[in-house]
């Protein structure tokens, strides 16, 4: 029997725990019980992969709406850069936009994520003097105000989403755990069913030294096909902050890098 690693993907898994199913249809009483056995930790495996995926998903739709609402916030800044231009232009001496943007707008939409709310603090202390006195700058101000809750709830949003992500991966692992337990009591189990010839209980797992039986008609040096390999996982992603999804979770047995 090919063991399971705890690096191995859910559907490596799976497809291990589906052949170990099938191949107990047929037989004893022990063989019933073994299935009976492995049905429900099969199918809590499949429904903690689809509870992740569908949180995978929407860890990307809350990025995305970090993306959107951050683009609104800046435009909201170089608008009331624009306001504070046209202020100057109407009042000759008012200086309200050197004052508010003392080294352009540029500097104050550099800043990323919660970065960027903070940079918002001290850009509020230089346009406050100007807010009352000016109907363009307290346009701008209020959509500004508007745009920054926005943005701040899209990253509250993002960062339950990455949690729940992590979460439910977590399950998944542990999920995994009970597939590779059941398989091992069930492989044990057989073998001691079949004293006289262990070898037997190999055919109820899936890369087994032995697949099957010779059979009348099967010509000299006829070997069983190899069993195909396990198709590859596929490695998900995870990021922190406003970047791009680019950390790769790597197989390895650790809290956040086990292969999905």
């Amino acid at each position: 029997m090919r063991r399971l690693r705890e690096s191995d993907g859910t559907s490596s898994h799976l497809r291990h725990a589906r052949f170990h199913m099938a191949r107990c249809k047929r037989g004893e009483a022990i063989h019933a019980t073994l299935r009976d056995e492995m049905i429900p930790v099969f199918d809590q495996l499949k429904q903690r992969e689809r509870d992740r995926e569908d949180a995978d998903d929407a860890a990307v739709d809350a990025l995305a709406d970090v993306y959107s609402t951050e683009q609104v916030l800046e435009d909201c800044i170089r608008n009331l850069d624009g306001a504070a231009s046209q202020a100057d232009r109407a009042s000759s001496g008012l200086r309200a936009q050197r004052t508010i943007f003392p080294e352009g707008y540029g500097v104050e939409i550099k800043p990323e994520g919660q970065a960027q709310l903070l940079a918002l603090t001290p850009l509020r202390v230089r346009f406050q003097p100007f807010v009352a006195g000016n109907a363009g700058i307290g346009a701008a101000v209020t959509a500004l105000d508007t745009a920054e809750a926005a943005f701040r709830a899209a990253l509250e949003a993002r960062t339950a989403a990455d949690g729940d992500a992590e979460r439910l991966f977590a399950e998944e692992r542990e999920a995994r755990r009970a597939v590779r337990q059941q398989i091992e009591s069930a492989h044990g189990r057989l073998c001691d069913y079949y004293k006289a010839k262990p070898a037997l209980a190999e055919r109820y797992f899936l890369n087994a030294a032995v697949t099957r039986a010779k059979k009348p008609g099967d010509k000299p040096g006829d070997k069983p096909a190899p069993e195909p390999p396990s198709p590859p996982t596929k490695p998900t992603t995870t990021s922190s902050g406003k970047g791009a999804l680019s950390v790769v979770r790597a197989p390895v047995a650790s809290t956040m890098g086990a292969t999905r």
